[in-house]
């Protein structure tokens, strides 16, 4: 039976074609399929056959100008600079923004399920004060920590024996406080389920 799917992105470069690419395979499958965006994407979104809807509160950007991308990420001088930049502009920052537009769109037509980008906590919020299932699309290498592996980001093999858990303890420590600067202690997402 058809189902109706309510799709959450963000300018933000590559994570586009992917969630594009899982939202026509759903179309393709005689499902209805949405796809919030920002408006610098309804061309894109509308050429792969699915119809788009706005954010209206959260922040518009467009990743091909410079001039109108949110993150900008170039300013930064250093790498924690531009994950600052991820993480105030459109992960933990604008969150409530995000929430209340994908609530606002679900509220005035339902959707059977939410599928956002990973880095659209917010989306999450709004889908979950709809009452509605969630799905996660991560369109890189999961970022967040994860039980049983290895911190992300420095490319440590997984751990062996007490010290290596120790290790990846401290290191994960240590990998989650720039997020707890941008008020997202609270919002990382758990750990991903397999199937």
């Amino acid at each position: 039976m058809p189902k109706n799917f309510l799709f959450a992105t963000w300018a933000g470069g590559g994570a586009v074609p992917p969630v594009l690419s899982v939202a026509r395979a759903l179309r393709e499958r005689g499902h209805g399929v949405r796809v919030l965006a920002d408006e610098s994407l309804h061309d894109e979104v509308a050429g792969s056959g699915l119809e788009a809807v706005a954010w209206t509160t959260a922040p518009q950007g467009d990743a091909s100008d410079p001039a109108k991308d949110v993150i900008k990420d170039f300013e930064a001088r250093t790498p924690l600079g531009q994950f600052a930049r991820l993480r105030d502009r459109i992960v933990c920052g604008p969150a409530a923004d995000y929430a209340r537009d994908t609530l606002a769109e679900l509220r005035a037509r339902p959707a059977d399920a939410l599928v956002a980008e990973h880095m659209l906590l917010g989306a999450f919020t709004g889908g979950e004060a709809a009452g509605i299932p969630l799905a996660s699309l991560v369109t890189t290498l999961y970022p967040f920590p994860t039980p049983g592996a290895p911190p992300p980001g420095p490319g440590l093999a997984p751990a062996t024996g007490a010290l290596g858990r120790l290790r990846d303890r401290l290191m994960t420590r240590l990998m989650l406080k720039p997020w707890e600067k941008g008020g997202c202690r609270r919002s990382t997402p758990p750990a991903p389920r397999t199937a």
